[in-house]
């Protein structure tokens, strides 16, 4: 059972048990607000896990319990303004899925329920412990999720890493994969060559909706998107990537087509290539292709497929930056493109390590991209020449 469906089990459990157990609390104290609270943030928990939207819907209500409890009073103006913010963001879906906000409001969260402990005495102190408790670990819930949208803690480049294993490597961690494809078949197809390959499938979507929910509940390494899915069927699959591009910047995310469509692989990758990746259906029939593209796509790597890069070769094109380079360093430059590791090259155009990584070293420096901790070198000059 992935992720996603023991989150699609557990999340309304959650609620009914809030509904349940405010409803005795609202008989038992009817003077105290905290049981009508508590009802409200069960039904709100409840119904966001049946539209999928849990995790945005029960947050204003969830956060007015921990800041009023025991009385079901918000006494300072602080927790005022912060439970009004909760139940704005949960409202409006997109500020709710703005990664820096829900940050933000978790810090609030976190100081407001501290400064209501501190100022509370006496019995209402005593009470107060469990839903302190409460609050600060909701609050670090919302940012450790936050957080790990933004891409903390940075990934570093492989040959940067202190630990040598890799996601899906023999001694490494699995990697966790998302899957969206409208074909039933080609979801199971796919999800079953990576689970035999060792990676861990959390979930699998029909569409593009389907898709952003699942990855923001399931928060994987690796997304797998069709280029044609419902509504449309045209390029549902590149606008979810930009998405997920914007809200999970160190996610890789690789798109799959059934067309040749070059002008389709440049739309993707044109503002920021890295971590994004378009192959043709025909690859992922080979798994080991598969699963070196999308480790690389997770290293920060751009990856297009072999058959596109050939055809952007052939085409007429203006003078460029490209000029500068020799026909060697341009056949090792188009097969950087195809997302090809330097000892694939190497292999592949029967050249050394050392020779290779001193034409990839003048590459570099024709096309004018020097060294940058912000940069992927690599990246870069790869979309240099798809540009070109």
């Amino acid at each position: 059972m992935s992720t996603s469906d023991v989150l699609a089990v557990a999340d309304p459990v959650v609620g009914a048990v809030l509904v349940v157990a405010g409803g005795s609390a609202w008989r038992l104290r009817p003077a105290s607000r905290a049981g009508i609270i508590m009802v409200a943030a069960g039904a709100s928990w409840f119904a966001g896990s049946v539209v999928g939207a849990a995790v945005y819907v029960h947050r204003g209500s969830v956060i007015h319990l921990q800041l009023s409890y025991p009385p079901g009073r918000l006494r300072r103006p602080a927790a005022v303004a912060v439970v009004t913010v909760a139940n704005a963001t949960s409202l409006l879906v997109v500020l709710a899925r703005n990664s820096w906000l829900t940050l933000a409001l978790a810090l609030l969260v976190a100081i407001t329920a501290l400064d209501v402990f501190a100022r509370s005495s006496g019995p209402a102190r005593k009470a107060g412990g469990p839903a302190l408790a409460s609050a600060l670990a909701f609050a670090a819930v919302l940012a450790f999720s936050s957080a790990n949208r933004l891409g903390w803690p940075r990934r570093r480049h492989p040959a940067q890493r202190e630990d040598p294993r890799r996601r899906g490597t023999p001694g490494g961690p699995p990697m966790k994969v998302v899957i969206a494809d409208d074909s039933t078949l080609m979801r199971q197809g796919l999800a079953r060559l990576l689970e035999d390959a060792g990676c861990d499938v959390l979930a699998t979507a029909a569409d593009a909706d389907g898709l952003l929910r699942e990855v923001a509940l399931t928060q994987p390494d690796a997304a797998i998107v069709d280029i044609r899915m419902p509504p449309t069927h045209t390029d549902e699959g590149i606008t979810a990537a930009h998405r997920l591009r914007t809200s999970h910047p160190a996610m890789g995310v690789l798109v799959l087509s059934q067309y040749l469509e070059a002008d389709y692989a440049m739309r993707l990758i044109t503002d920021a290539p890295q971590h994004l990746g378009y192959l043709l259906k025909d690859r992922v029939s080979d798994v080991v292709v598969l699963v070196d593209a999308l480790q690389r796509l997770i290293d920060g790597e751009c990856v297009i497929d072999p058959t596109i890069v050939s055809r952007l070769i052939h085409r007429p094109r203006d003078p460029g930056p490209l000029d500068r380079l020799t026909a060697r360093e341009r056949q090792v430059l188009a097969l950087m493109a195809e997302g090809r590791s330097n000892a694939a090259i190497a292999q592949r155009i029967s050249m050394s390590h050392k020779t290779l990584e001193t034409h990839i070293r003048q590459i570099l420096q024709k096309l004018n991209l020097p060294e940058s901790a912000d940069s992927h070198r690599r990246v870069l000059a790869v979309l240099t020449y798809l540009r070109s």
